[in-house]
């Protein structure tokens, strides 16, 4: 049985608007079916997930989008990055096309994938695109991503809201992977604060993890599972 997602009415508001639409959020929560429920009898779908699918994607992603011509939605796009910036040489070409007799782009790529940060860095490629994140749409609950500033920098996760009563079905608890490690401390009060904070934006790496007398602490622990599963 399939169940409706908040972000199927985001969809469908853009997917007339945008030359391609990007879905990120954590594995298994969702995506590929709620793609496949809007546009599964009319696109067809390539995942990278498939080792073959991926060599080419990585190796020759020009060659990869001939084979796969849009429309084309493609699953776990952060396994094949090279291939953003030969999309955006195909919609851009396709803009030139139809600007001559001034026709609107058409939906060409839907793309899902689970790494925010690579595919956040798919702004620099990609024209006219939206970001939609399925975890922002379905955690509304979730407050802004801390901010390195010094000081005042937040060493632990944005919490839940507290409630007055318990959780209940539906209700969900934010996504640690929507955090950017490179942007948490995650040990308080670090001696060199602007040199651990430099070393940190440097790397992806999980640098200071702080501990909780011989254990890692929580956030660390269910980021570590979540990034692995």
């Amino acid at each position: 049985m399939y169940y409706s997602r908040t972000i199927e009415k985001k969809i469908n508001s853009i997917k007339k608007e945008y030359a391609a639409i990007t879905i990120y959020g954590a594995r298994q929560v969702g995506k590929s079916t709620v793609v496949d429920h809007i546009f599964g009898e009319d696109i067809p779908r390539v995942t990278l997930d498939d080792l073959n699918e991926r060599a080419l994607a990585n190796d020759n992603p020009k060659l990869f989008l001939e084979v796969h011509p849009w429309p084309v939605i493609i699953d776990e796009i952060q396994k094949g990055t090279p291939l953003l910036e030969q999309i955006k040489i195909k919609i851009d070409d396709e803009k030139k096309d139809r600007l001559k007799d001034n026709r609107n782009v058409p939906l060409m790529y839907i793309l899902t994938g689970s790494n925010q940060f690579e595919l956040q860095k798919a702004g620099e490629y990609m024209n006219k695109q939206e970001l939609s994140s399925m975890i922002a749409q379905i955690l509304s609950e979730l407050g802004p991503e801390p901010m390195v500033k010094g000081s005042d920098y937040k060493p632990t996760a944005p919490q839940p809201e507290k409630r007055d009563q318990g959780f209940r079905d539906g209700d969900f608890v934010p996504d640690v992977t929507a955090l950017d490690l490179r942007k948490l401390y995650l040990t308080e009060n670090p001696e060199n604060p602007e040199k651990y904070r430099k070393m940190k934006e440097r790397t992806p790496a999980r640098l200071g993890s702080g501990r909780a007398g011989p254990r890692y602490k929580t956030l660390t622990m269910l980021r570590f599972r979540a990034d692995h599963a």
